[in-house]
Formats: C-alpha cells, structure tokens, sequence
C-alpha cells in the first residue's frame, strides 16, 4: 500500500511531461521522433481532466462535509471552481460552442489551482522535493540534447523557424518557456547558481533557438530585478553575464524581424505600432464585445469564445462563430495582415482571455488566489529555493500578459511550480528547511 501512495505522489509530478511528450506526433521539426506515447491521442485530455475534477470534487466534499476545517485556500479554489463550472454550464445549454471545448477551456483556467489543492493535502516530504529537484534537472539535460541534435543534425546549425525547435515538448513556446524558467531557477538560489552555473548558457541557447521574444524580455526583466536585489557579490558578474546575453538573444530576434519594420515604417508610425500591437487591439475588441451586456460583462462572452486556444482550435476547425473566427483568425492560422511582425502583433493575452470567456467576477477571484499563492511565497521560510519559485511564477504572469497560448495551460512549468508551492503551504507553520543534495 505505502508504495502504491510513493507512485500516485510521483505520478502527480510526472503526468505533464509524459503528456507533453505524447503530443508530439506528426509535427514538423524532427520532434515526432521523440515521441514514446504515440498511442495516447488527443482524448486523454478528456480523461486527464475528468480524474483530477473528480479527485478535487472529493477533497471538497471530505473538507466541508467531515473535517469541517476553516482552508482560505481551498475554499477559494471551490468558489472559483463553482464559478467556472457555473459559467461553462450555461455556455453548454445555450450551445455556444460544442461541449468539449468549453470543458477544455474550463479545465485550462483550473487546472493549476487543482493541482494545489491535490499537493496541499498529500504528504509531499523532503525526501520527494529533492527527488522531484533531481528529476527536473534531467530534463533540462534530455530537452538540451533534442536540441543540440534539432540544430546541429537536422538543420546543419542554421536557425531556421523557431517553431522547429520544440526539444522534447510539444510546443516551442513551451520549449522556450521551460529552458528560461529552468535558468531563472538556478539564477535566483546562490547555492544552485554555485554549482549549476554552467547550465545557465545552455538553457539560454535552448529557448533562444524557440524564437520566444517575449519571454525573453520578460525573462531579461526578471533577472534585472535579481540584480538590483543583490543575489551575491560573489555571482553577479555570473548573472550580468545572463543578462547581457539575454538582451543579445532580444536584439538578435528583433534582428530577424528588422526588414519587415523597415517595410513598414514609412507607413506607419510608432503611435501606429503601438496601437496596433496585439494586447491594444484585443482590449478594444473586448470593449466593443463587453458594451452590449452586462451579462457579458459579469460572466463573459463564453468559454472557449475569446483567444485562447481552445477558441484558436475552434477557429481551424470551421466550429466557432463567425464573429469569433474573424477577429482571431489570423492567430488561429498564423496569416499575418496589416503588420507582420512577431508575437506582438498577435491578439493574444491570458487575462484578457479570463475576462472575455468567464467575465469580471471569476477573473477578481483568480486575482484573488493569485495573490494569495505570492503572498505564500513571499512570506515563507520552508524551502531554500523559495525566491526560486517566487522569480519563476512572477515569469508566468508576465508572459502571460502577452500571451493565452502555452503560459498558463502549460501543465509542464506550472504542475511542478504548483506542487512546490503547495508543500510549502501546508509545511510553512513547521518552518521547515530542506538542502538540495546532488547526488
């Protein structure tokens, strides 16, 4: 029995890479020949989804009902849990979308918060933070290998579409949001930058390749802000280091795109590109959606009905309505119009998703947890790593900013950030400290 509890503990940890990784069939850039799971297919996120709200459904049914325990957090996640489900249900009877899509877009906004919720009540121990540590590393080392082996195989060293270079995940952005989470994570703990220092570059070069110019920024930004906090005297010629190649990695991207700014900028002026920069047109887009009702306004136009990917794959699949599909088909698509520079121009933010899919209310409320979630962290003592955490959770926000694709849903950085956090929501009272051993 107690080793049937230690896999379903790892298990948890384990999923979103297994998953990512069966994703990866029939993609373009030598990813597929990764892929070990080629007989999961795309119905798993059904399942998937159905096992963890049907344990979560559990855990608040054992909170309210027989321990009667006073848990902000959970209750929170129940409210929001509630009100998302509320919000999907009228979204299923009014047909306004097929139902497995507002149940994918449903489960996306949750997830990491169930996650929470699972973590914080089984026993994560030290002896399993400092596995899961090990185990995170490796993969920073495999996804490296895919990639050295993309670029220097199957592309002869030359930087073609970022889409390409995926590693072993099933996305670039993903790709890209791993290898620079990876980097801040051993940036932000001295004793990590002392003895993994050499990884730093590397994880750098791997998300560069990916072509992710926003999470570089956001990425340049975050270890900025290390700097000015003084991680050490002893490692900030280590971190400047990060930050200039970083910023090299920016300028390097910004590079590819310069004949297309040039093209266009005796067309259009900085006023021009600045209002037509993606989050600036999605706002106004959702203003205009918002102004006609105050239903929209509370509960949102409905699930999967406003940018985010499951309202992209609606879009390709000739499913969405026709005053959805023609404000997002060209990130449906990938056709870019009027400018065709970069990510920036692409209408696409997380929040702005939460606020045009499930309205005002639900969006308070996970601002709400958000804020709890780094109130934790802010205040806890419990893990050496915690301003680890802290640099890459703060990370995901701001790339979710600019993004609704492969931040938030992305279960490959936010399961392991979530379980960690919610080791140290239950342990923080205990004040207790682990060390990270490598061995």
């Amino acid at each position: 029995m107690n080793s049937i509890k230690i896999f379903l503990k790892y298990s948890l940890f384990f999923w979103p890479f297994i998953y990512s990784n069966a994703r990866l069939v029939s993609q373009q850039g030598g990813t597929d020949i990764y892929s070990i799971f080629r007989f999961i297919g795309s119905e798993f996120r059904i399942l998937e989804a159905s096992i963890f709200i049907g344990i979560n459904l559990c855990i608040f049914l054992y909170m309210f009902l027989l321990r009667r325990k006073d848990d902000y957090m959970i209750y929170s996640i129940f409210l929001l849990f509630i009100l998302v489900s509320i919000v999907s249900i009228f979204g299923i009877a009014e047909n306004l979308a097929p139902g497995s899509y507002i149940f994918r877009s449903s489960y996306e906004l949750l997830c990491p918060f169930l996650v929470f919720n699972i973590g914080s009540l089984i026993n994560i121990d030290q002896k399993m933070i400092t596995n899961v540590l090990k185990f995170l590393f490796i993969i920073m080392i495999i996804n490296t290998i895919a990639i050295f082996h993309q670029f220097i195989f199957l592309f002869d060293g030359i930087f073609v579409d970022g889409d390409l270079f995926r590693g072993i995940f099933a996305d670039a952005h993903i790709q890209a949001i791993f290898s620079y989470s990876s980097a801040l994570f051993i940036i932000s703990t001295p004793v990590l930058l002392k003895k993994f220092y050499f990884l730093l570059p590397i994880n750098i070069f791997c998300a560069f390749v990916s072509s992710n110019e926003k999470a570089a920024i956001f990425f340049s930004i975050i270890v900025l802000g290390l700097i000015l906090q003084s991680i050490s005297r002893r490692n900030a010629l280590i971190v400047l280091g990060v930050l200039l190649v970083s910023l090299l990695n920016i300028t390097s991207l910004i590079g590819l795109f310069a004949p297309r700014v040039l093209e266009y900028s005796e067309i259009f002026t900085l006023q021009d590109i600045v209002y037509f920069s993606g989050p600036i047109q999605m706002g106004s887009i959702l203003l205009e959606q918002l102004s006609g009702s105050i239903k929209n306004i509370m509960f949102g136009i409905g699930p999967a009905l406003f940018g985010g990917p499951s309202c992209l794959a609606l879009i390709q699949n000739n499913l969405a309505p026709h005053y959805i599909a023609d404000i997002f088909y060209v990130e449906a698509f990938g056709d870019y119009n009027i400018l065709p520079l970069s990510g920036f121009f692409s209408k696409s933010s997380f929040y702005l998703t939460i606020i045009g899919e499930f309205g005002v209310i639900i969006f308070f409320v996970f601002l709400l947890l958000l804020k709890y979630i780094y109130n934790i962290l802010l205040k806890s003592v419990s893990l050496f790593f915690k301003k680890s955490l802290m640099s890459v959770f703060i990370f995901i926000l701001l790339c979710a900013t600019l993004s609704s694709y492969s931040v938030w849903d992305s279960q490959i950085i936010l399961t392991p950030l979530f379980l960690f956090i919610s080791y140290i929501y239950k342990n923080e009272k205990y004040g207790e400290i682990i060390e990270f051993k490598n061995s």
